[in-house]
């Protein structure tokens, strides 16, 4: 479940309005800029190029470059996956009177406006779908080889195989992508600071939609597709279906109160 707070905060149970102060600006989300990035292509300015290989120079944190300075390759991830989540922010609300309109004009300030200022369930769906993105991002490019610490999910294959089937191929490393996100996503948001707790809630719905959205995908093999035995492997979905099913928990998100918090919200 996405949770939200803001000036006004509801309880999870009954319903029951009360006053909440000290809404801040959102912290940690100056990444999300980055999908202004340009694509890295043969093609692509110098300046630009500096910018991929160079992560002093981009809009994070000191512990997020060390993060992706640790594991080469996650810069393109993140870009990919910022680009991602606003492609399907856009698209889950493009029929909404707050259509994810973005803006890359200052860096200082985040590209989805003043509305990350308000605790309502658009805050929320922007955490949620910002994290899962790099969540995804990160695990299709560990399996595709595009980062050099991580590969393929090879503890999917230790799982005992069913009849006519065994484990094979590459599987998306899910495992790796929640974990990336969590330090790379998360990194700012610290404290017991009430907003901040729920930010990191909905950060971590996210992520967990990704690992519970992986599917086995299979390949047949014999002689004349005769099936005789299937090779499988775990995959991830379209990230649209993702998006989906956290736009669901938006339509159903809950405003909660900050001694709520001494309880899990799930």
């Amino acid at each position: 479940m996405l949770v939200v707070t803001g000036v006004t905060s509801l309880t999870l149970n009954d319903g029951t309005a009360k006053k909440h102060l000290g809404v801040r600006a959102p912290r940690g989300s100056k990444w999300w800029s980055l999908a202004n990035l340009g694509e890295l292509s043969s093609g692509l300015r110098a300046p630009v190029k500096q910018l991929y290989n160079n992560p002093s120079l981009l809009p994070l944190t000191k512990r997020q470059r060390r993060l992706v300075t640790k594991n080469p390759g996650t810069v393109m991830a993140v870009v990919s996956g910022a680009r991602m989540a606003i492609e399907e922010c856009k698209h889950q609300f493009r029929n909404r009177r707050w259509n994810c309109p973005t803006k890359f004009e200052n860096h200082r300030r985040s590209i989805f406006g003043k509305i990350l200022q308000k605790g309502c369930r658009e805050t929320a769906f922007v955490y949620s779908i910002t994290s899962a993105a790099v969540a995804y991002s990160v695990a299709r490019a560990c399996a595709e080889g595009g980062v050099s610490s991580c590969s393929c999910d090879a503890r999917v294959h230790q799982r005992p195989a069913g009849e006519g089937w065994e484990w094979s191929g590459c599987s998306d490393n899910a495992r790796f992508g929640h974990k990336f996100s969590r330090k790379f996503v998360d990194i700012l948001e610290k404290g017991r600071d009430f907003r901040y707790m729920i930010n990191l809630h909905n950060n971590e719905v996210g992520r967990v939609h990704v690992s519970n959205s992986l599917e086995k995908r299979c390949k047949c093999h014999g002689m004349s597709g005769s099936c005789s035995i299937k090779t499988c492997w775990m995959m991830l979905p379209n990230f649209r279906r993702i998006g989906a099913k956290l736009k669901d928990k938006f339509d159903g998100a809950s405003q909660v109160l900050p001694a709520l918090l001494a309880f899990d919200v799930v």
